[in-house]
């Protein structure tokens, strides 16, 4: 049987492919014609097309306002204004060349975009493309693992078969364990390393993977500070999720750190429930101005320190596009479950 983190992964992978679905069919987008299978934690994307040759938080604001077919708000671009970054790092192992484009995060969330590029006898056209990943504070441990990852195809627009482009949505899964002062925002030079360029392919011969390219692709990163995330909770919330098997059952959660980019949810079992990983499905932004913002569900899970204290329940989500915490207005959980956001 697999461990339950596995089993949540799939789970959430799933969702995505269905909520990335349903994006697709009722909103207007600027993508091509084919959807590839994004892998690592939880993605079946779209493969993108974006304008080229603009600026960090000009290629960001076009990058996301495709997703959803709307303009983004003042204040959504403002945050990719003051947030974005360009990175313009290349490292190249065996040929083939890695560069790291350009950057936007908040305190647990990173967007990164890069481009590939391999010998002209190489296709990396045959599937989904991701690397494992690691990313650390320069000169320590401090960060190490922990990283969700999801990879976006982007249509570079050359039609060569040894390039490709990719957007990287990366989560630090320490920043998002209760307690934890960890922030991706906050300055500080990361050693982001990117290992094996593989592809996920449904080519009968093989086991789903292919590998394309053994080797090690190591860059410093520095994303720039943001504003701090909001707890939108002050006392419990009971709310129905879906256990990784289909039924329902009703938690408390007890922390809902809201931020530009994703949030996370902290949620304890009642006595004698068995923890674990849950899927809260989509949950609604609602902004001032009444537009709504969809936040999905990226990854679960539950961690048992030890035998003494309580298992740590948490699930991260990403948004659709940025959100300015300022123009939120309220959200809503599970269908009817009203929280708003906090005065001042």
């Amino acid at each position: 049987m697999k461990p339950y983190d596995e089993v949540a992964r799939d789970v959430f992978r799933r969702r995505e492919a269905y909520f990335t679905e349903k994006k697709r069919r009722t909103h207007r987008r600027i993508v091509t014609g084919f959807t590839a299978a994004a892998i690592i934690i939880g993605m079946c994307g779209v493969c993108y097309a974006v304008a080229v040759g603009l600026g960090a938080a000009d290629w960001f604001k076009s990058f996301f306002g495709g997703i959803t077919g709307q303009k983004l708000t003042g204040g959504q671009q403002q945050y990719i204004d003051g947030t974005a970054v360009a990175l313009s790092q290349s490292a190249t192992w065996e040929g083939i060349t890695v560069t790291l484009r350009s950057a936007v995060a908040d305190n647990t969330t990173a967007y990164i975009r890069l481009d590939i590029e391999a010998p002209e006898d190489t296709d990396l056209g045959i599937g989904s493309l991701y690397f494992d990943l690691n990313l650390t504070c320069a000169g320590t441990e401090e960060g190490s693992g922990g990283c969700g990852a999801e990879w976006r195809p982007l249509d570079d627009g050359d039609g060569k078969e040894n390039t490709a482009s990719m957007v990287l949505v990366l989560t630090q899964q320490n920043a998002a364990r209760a307690g934890s002062e960890f922030s991706l925002a906050d300055g500080q030079e990361r050693v982001l390393c990117l290992r094996d360029l593989t592809a996920y392919t449904d080519d009968p011969g093989t086991d789903g993977r292919v590998l394309i390219a053994p080797g090690e692709w190591s860059f410093a990163v520095t994303f720039s500070q943001a504003p701090g995330e909001v707890e939108v909770i002050s006392d419990p919330v009971t709310c129905p999720a879906e256990r990784l098997m289909g039924d329902i059952v009703e938690v408390e959660i007890t922390s809902l750190r809201l931020d530009s980019l994703g949030a996370v949810y902290h949620y304890r079992f009642p006595e004698g429930e068995r923890p674990e990983a849950l899927d809260f499905r989509c949950v609604e932004i609602v902004m001032k101005d009444g537009s709504v913002v969809n936040s999905y569900p990226k990854e679960g899970s539950c961690i048992h320190p030890n035998e003494e204290e309580p298992p740590i329940c948490y699930c991260t989500y990403t948004h659709e596009t940025p959100i300015s915490l300022e123009e939120v207005d309220h959200l809503v959980l599970a269908g009817k479950i009203v929280i708003p956001m906090p005065a001042g």
